[in-house]
């Protein structure tokens, strides 16, 4: 692409897409096959590198189980008006390198029902911490 830098719009929609595939703790080549394209080619989606047309951004949605309306959730109205932030909880998986395990493993605490159980956990989680 010759320095050409990515269009604000697709590079909020690429990140909607990369939020919600960690969220369904998929990686690149699954989200890929789903949709008919390489692992390769949903980075570029991601990144905003390379633009979604349409029918994909459809496959896309069906893939993770939104509405397309999903991606443009919180974009602004305008990019000419000002900069267009991340989507929102995008910051917050940024802070940690294993997001995917990170909300794996929140996503199945939540599951547990048992509250007992849940502070053995807890205690567990907390001791092998700070042995580190």
């Amino acid at each position: 692409m010759g320095g050409k830098r990515a269009n604000p719009i697709d590079k909020y929609v690429g990140n909607r897409v990369l939020m919600r595939r960690i969220m369904l703790a998929m990686n690149q080549r699954e989200l890929g096959e789903a949709i008919g394209v390489t692992g390769q080619q949903i980075q570029k989606y991601e990144s905003g590198v390379t633009r979604i047309v349409a029918s994909r951004l459809y496959d896309l949605a069906q893939a993770l189980k939104v509405q397309a309306e999903y991606f443009f959730e919180g974009a602004p109205q305008s990019d000419k008006i000002k900069p267009l932030p991340n989507p929102p909880g995008l910051e917050f998986l940024d802070k940690f390198p294993d997001a995917v395990e990170d909300y794996t493993l929140v996503r199945c605490f939540l599951r547990i029902k048992d509250r007992q159980m849940k502070r053995h956990i807890v205690a567990l989680v907390q001791c092998l911490a700070n042995n580190q």
